[in-house]
C-alpha cells in the first residue's frame, strides 16, 4: 500500500470511480493488470463504485496501481493525465521510502503511514465548514451567527490559511466527522513537512486522557500536560518548550467536553481556551455543538477577542 497525499488519493478515486460502477465487470478490468499481484484474490468486490475504489487504491502496492490506472485509462484521453499522476506516486513513494537520517524524518513518515488509511480520507464535496461570530452573553437572539463575509470552506488547511487565527474552536453534533477533521490536517502538515521542511509540527491529541501522573496528584496545567505527553510521544524530537517559545506547534486538541478530571484542582474548559497557555502557538479545540451555549466559549485569550468558532456539518 503506497502512503498517498490525501489530495492525490482523492484524485485517484474520483478517476477510478466510472471504471467501477458495475460490481460484475471489476474483476474482467483488474484481472490483466494484476494477473501476476499475489494479493489479487484478497481484493473484497462489494460496495459501491467509490467504496471499492478506495479499499482498492489502499490496498495496492505502488507498481500495481499504476498498472491499474494504466489499463483502464488506455486509449482514453485521461491517458496524458495517467502519465502525471504516476509520477506524483513515484514522487510520494520517494517521500515516505527514503533513507531516515533524523528522528523529525521519522516523525512524519510514521504520520503518514498511520492516517493514509481510508478512515481518514475525506470527500470534499461534504465537508461545510463555517465560521461563527459570538455576538457575546448579551446578544439580542441568536449568539453565534455565520460569517457571511468568508463563506465556507472544504478543509481545515484553507481555513487556517485564510482567516489568520491563531485559536479556534471547532463545533459539531456527534458523528459530523470533527476528530477525522482534524486527522486529515495532521496528516496533510505531515505530507507539507516531508517534501518542505518548515520545522512546524502538528501535534493531536484526545483531552479525554487529561489528567495527573498519579491518581490524586494535582492536576497539570495544559502547558505541562502538554509537555509532559510530547516527552512521551516524541523520543529525540525537539523540546517541547522550545517549539512553544518558538510558534512551532499547531495543537489539534480533540473532545473538549470529554477530557477526564482527577485530582485536587480541576482544570475548567476556560482555562483550556486562556490564551496564555498557547499564546504561540496556533491550537483547534473540538467539542459538542450543544456546549456552545456555556458562557465558557466567552474567555478572552491574548491574542484574540474571543475564540473563532467553525462550525462542522
Amino acid at each position: 500500500m503506497p502512503a498517498l497525499p490525501p489530495d492525490l488519493f482523492a484524485t485517484i478515486v474520483h478517476l477510478c470511480e466510472p471504471y467501477f460502477r458495475l460490481p460484475g465487470d471489476r474483476d474482467a478490468s483488474l484481472i490483466i493488470p494484476l494477473s501476476t499481484w499475489e494479493g489479487f484474490s484478497s481484493i473484497d468486490w462489494q460496495g459501491n463504485p467509490r467504496a471499492f475504489a478506495t479499499r482498492l487504491i489502499y490496498q495496492l502496492p505502488g507498481p500495481q496501481l499504476k498498472a491499474v490506472l494504466k489499463a483502464l485509462t488506455v486509449g482514453s484521453q485521461a491517458e496524458a493525465e495517467i502519465v502525471a499522476i504516476c509520477d506524483q506516486i513515484d514522487a510520494a513513494l520517494g517521500l515516505t521510502n527514503k533513507p531516515i537520517r533524523s528522528p523529525v524524518i521519522r516523525y512524519y513518515q510514521d504520520l503518514v503511514t498511520l492516517l493514509s488509511s481510508p478512515r481518514y480520507q475525506l470527500d470534499s464535496r461534504f465537508v461545510k465548514l463555517t465560521l461563527l461570530l459570538d455576538q457575546g452573553l448579551d446578544a439580542q437572539g441568536v449568539r453565534f451567527v455565520p460569517d457571511g463575509q468568508r463563506g465556507r470552506f472544504d478543509s481545515l488547511l484553507t481555513l487556517l490559511a485564510t482567516t489568520g487565527e491563531r485559536t479556534l474552536v471547532l463545533l459539531g453534533q456527534p458523528g459530523s466527522g470533527k476528530t477525522t477533521l482534524l486527522r486529515r490536517l495532521q496528516l496533510e502538515r505531515a505530507w507539507s513537512e516531508l517534501e518542505t521542511a518548515t520545522g512546524v509540527f502538528a501535534f493531536f491529541l484526545p483531552l479525554n486522557a487529561f489528567r495527573g501522573n498519579d491518581l490524586g496528584a494535582p492536576i497539570p496545567s495544559p502547558y505541562h500536560w502538554l509537555a509532559r505527553e510530547w516527552e512521551i510521544r516524541g523520543h529525540d524530537l525537539p523540546d517541547f518548550a522550545a517549539l512553544f517559545q518558538q510558534g512551532r506547534l499547531l495543537l489539534l486538541l480533540d473532545g473538549l467536553n470529554e477530557y477526564c478530571l482527577t485530582g485536587i484542582k480541576p482544570i475548567s474548559r476556560s482555562e483550556w481556551l486562556n490564551g496564555r497557555h498557547f499564546w504561540r502557538s496556533i491550537s483547534i479545540m473540538v467539542t459538542r455543538l450543544s456546549l456552545v451555549a456555556g458562557a465558557w466559549i466567552t474567555v478572552r485569550p491574548w491574542a484574540v477577542s474571543r475564540p473563532l468558532c467553525v462550525r462542522c456539518r
